[in-house]
């Protein structure tokens, strides 16, 4: 601050610009601890997502779909059900892979009508989707998992907790227009029959009668 031995200056200035200053003065250390932290920082791995695709699985569903997944991490480890939002794919995971545990078993789906799932003329509700989850997981022997959903994936895991909450460890819903827990839950049969095409219409938020 050169200008304070400047005679021109008077006390009054000199405390108006320290005054200025103040604020800048007072983040230099967290400025200073920010531009360390960041100096050192490790640098997530990147994912070929070539590799990744070619990881895929598929398995063929007894109510008559496929299923795309993509399984990670240790097979014996806690079981994680990752479900990604409308119009992506299990891809949608890739950038937090390199932060999860590397002891988890990962599942990390295409949902019906995505990826390399099967994409039926019908159905679309959500209950379509939750059931899907549910057989694929008694297809690769899973009994219980914790579900993590992103937007649309996450009324499909709202859903898979509602109807088979036996299943279901944990929930994470991550951009979520959430319904009431306490809310009616449906029940659905041990096997799911095709419904007609008319239902295709059905929204995936409302609960049918």
């Amino acid at each position: 601050m050169w200008f304070l031995d400047r005679p021109r200056f008077g006390w009054a200035a000199r405390r108006s610009a320290v005054g200025q200053l103040a604020p800048l003065i007072l983040l230099l250390p967290w400025l200073s601890a920010a531009s360390a932290a960041s100096a050192t920082a490790v640098v997530p791995p990147t994912i070929d997502l070539n590799t990744f695709d070619s990881l895929k699985r598929s398995v063929a569903l007894p109510d008559g779909e496929t299923l795309a997944y993509v399984p990670l991490g240790d097979p014996k480890g806690p079981v994680v059900v990752l479900i990604h939002g409308y119009t992506d794919n299990a891809r949608d995971w890739v950038p937090l892979l390199p932060y999860l545990s590397p002891h988890l078993r990962l599942i990390l789906v295409d949902i019906r009508g995505h990826g390399r799932s099967s994409k039926p003329e019908c159905c679309y509700t959500r209950f379509d989707f939750a059931y899907d989850i549910k057989l694929l997981l008694d297809a690769v022997g899973v009994q219980r998992a914790d579900i993590v959903g992103h937007s649309l994936g996450s009324i499909i895991a709202q859903t898979f907790a509602e109807n088979w909450p036996e299943r279901t460890q944990r929930v994470v819903l991550i951009s979520s227009p959430a319904r009431d827990p306490g809310s009616r839950r449906a029940s659905l049969p041990s096997t799911t029959p095709r419904r007609s095409a008319s239902s295709r219409n059905q929204s995936i938020l409302t609960r049918p009668s």
